[in-house]
C-alpha cells in the first residue's frame, strides 16, 4: 500500500512539475526551411500556388498516395483550399487554404490539422545567383493548451525534415520545367480607374508588334509636348478578332487629361474602376493566346462574369530582355 501511495504522490508531483515548467514554456512556434532551387520565382511560385500541382511535391502526399483529396473549385490563388482525409497517422485529415499571394514573391496559407490545431504558413520566393531562394515557414500558437506548448518544443525536429523533403521535391518539379516554357497564374483584383492617351488600329496578329513600337513612339513624343506624367507600362485593349484581324486601342497610362488640343488619331480616354480577373504571364508574348484560352476557366471559378474587353499591360519590354521567362505582361479582363 505504501508503494502505491509513494507512486501517486510522485505521479501528482510530477504531474504538477510539468505543469508549472508549461507555463513558462513559449506558446508560440516558428519553423523554417530554404533551398535555392535552379529555376526562375515564376516556375517555383506555380508549382505552389496551383494547388493540385502539391500531389507531384508535398512531402505528405508522398507519405500516403491513398490519401483523398477534396478540391473547392478553386484551383490557384487566394480563395483555393483543398482538404485531406488519410489513415496514416504521419498524414491524419486536415485542410488547406490560401489566404492571400503576390506574384512570383509570396503565398501565405491556413493549414489545419485538426488534431495538430492549426498553423500559418508562408512561402517565400526570391531570385539569386543560381536560381531562387524559396523559404517554407510554418508558425502556429498553443496559447493556453499546456500540453501542445511540451510538442512545440519538438516541432522542428518533427516536421523540419518534412519541409526540407519538400523542398527538395519542388526542386525536382521544378527541373522537368523547360526555361522555353511560359507561366501564369490568375487573381481577382480591383482595378482604380486609369486615364490613357491611345491610338485605334487593326492589323493580323504577326504585324502587332511591330505597330504597338509605332504607336507607343508617337503617343511618348505627344505626353513629352502635352507635359503629361506616364503613368504606367504600355498597354493594349482588344476586341474580338474577326477573319484574323485584331482590332485596339494602343495607350499609354498618364497622369491627368491634356490640356492642350490632341493631335489627329490620338484620343484621350478614361477606363472605370472596377473588378478583373488578372493574369500575370510570364513567357514571349506569342504564347499569350494560351493564357485567354484559360481566361473563361479562371473567371467561372471566381464566381464571375465577363463585363468588358479585356486589356494588356506590357511590364517589360521583349526586345531588352533574353530570358522569354522574363517578358512579363498583364492581362485583364473585366467582370462582375
Amino acid at each position: 500500500m505504501r508503494i502505491i501511495l509513494s507512486f501517486l504522490k510522485f505521479t501528482f508531483f510530477l504531474f504538477l512539475l510539468l505543469l508549472m515548467v508549461s507555463l513558462f514554456l513559449p506558446s508560440e512556434t516558428h519553423i523554417e526551411r530554404s533551398l535555392v532551387i535552379k529555376q526562375t520565382p515564376e516556375v517555383a511560385y506555380n508549382l505552389v500556388n496551383k494547388l493540385s500541382d502539391w500531389e507531384k511535391w508535398s512531402p505528405w502526399h508522398k507519405i500516403d498516395d491513398k490519401m483523398k483529396i477534396e478540391y473547392n473549385g478553386i484551383s490557384e490563388g487566394k480563395g483555393a483550399s483543398y482538404s485531406w482525409t488519410s489513415k496514416h497517422n504521419k498524414v491524419g485529415n486536415g485542410k488547406l487554404s490560401i489566404l492571400d499571394a503576390k506574384p512570383f514573391e509570396y503565398i501565405l496559407m491556413d493549414m489545419n490539422f485538426q488534431k495538430g490545431g492549426p498553423a500559418r504558413c508562408g512561402f517565400y520566393f526570391q531570385e539569386t545567383e543560381g536560381g531562387t531562394e524559396v523559404k517554407w515557414t510554418m508558425d502556429s500558437d498553443a496559447g493556453w493548451n499546456l500540453p501542445a506548448r511540451y510538442f512545440g518544443l519538438l516541432a522542428d525536429y518533427f516536421v523540419g525534415p518534412h519541409f526540407e523533403e519538400g523542398l527538395a521535391n519542388l526542386a525536382s518539379e521544378s527541373a522537368k520545367i523547360s526555361l522555353a516554357n511560359y507561366t501564369m497564374s490568375f487573381d481577382l483584383a480591383r482595378v482604380p480607374s486609369t486615364k490613357v492617351l491611345v491610338m485605334s488600329s487593326s492589323c493580323p496578329e504577326e504585324k502587332i508588334g511591330g505597330q504597338l513600337s509605332g504607336i507607343y513612339s508617337t503617343l511618348m513624343e505627344t505626353i513629352g509636348k502635352a507635359e503629361l506624367q506616364m503613368a504606367g507600362p504600355p498597354m493594349a485593349i482588344y476586341k474580338k478578332p474577326e477573319d484574323g484581324i485584331f482590332t485596339f486601342k494602343a495607350g499609354i497610362p498618364v497622369d491627368k487629361k491634356p490640356i492642350m488640343e490632341l493631335p489627329a488619331g490620338i484620343e484621350f480616354i478614361e477606363l472605370p474602376g472596377s473588378e478583373a480577373i488578372v493574369c500575370h504571364f510570364n513567357g514571349a508574348y506569342n504564347k499569350t493566346g494560351f493564357a485567354y484560352s484559360r481566361f473563361p476557366l479562371a473567371i467561372k471559378e471566381k464566381g464571375k462574369i465577363p463585363a468588358g474587353e479585356p486589356w494588356e499591360s506590357y511590364v517589360t519590354d521583349p526586345a531588352s530582355v533574353k530570358n522569354p521567362l522574363s517578358v512579363r505582361t498583364e492581362i485583364y479582363w473585366p467582370v462582375r
